[in-house]
């Protein structure tokens, strides 16, 4: 794959969930660290996304953003932990 198709599919990866991640990338993409790394690095030298001031990840800006609902699992597993008792 080439550098362009990598970084074409990092930003279709990220799109889906409004964010992007060096172990978010590792993950979806089966790419080591440092090449999730220098991707993440160029998404936000293109303006692609932003880093939050105390976050882990880096939020993919409103203008490339096509934000789809979170996964169902993430959403079910956030609910089960809100609720308290049985």
């Amino acid at each position: 794959m080439t550098e362009d198709e990598l970084i074409e599919q990092a930003k279709k990866v990220s799109r889906r969930v409004g964010y992007v991640s060096v172990s978010y990338l590792q993950r979806n993409m089966r790419i080591g660290y440092t090449r999730a790394a220098s991707l993440v690095d160029k998404l936000v030298a293109e303006g692609f996304c932003e880093k939050e001031p105390t976050a882990w990840r880096y939020d993919v800006t409103a203008e490339q953003c096509v934000h789809t609902d979170p996964p169902s699992a993430l959403v079910s597993a956030a609910d089960s932990t809100n609720t308290a008792g049985g």
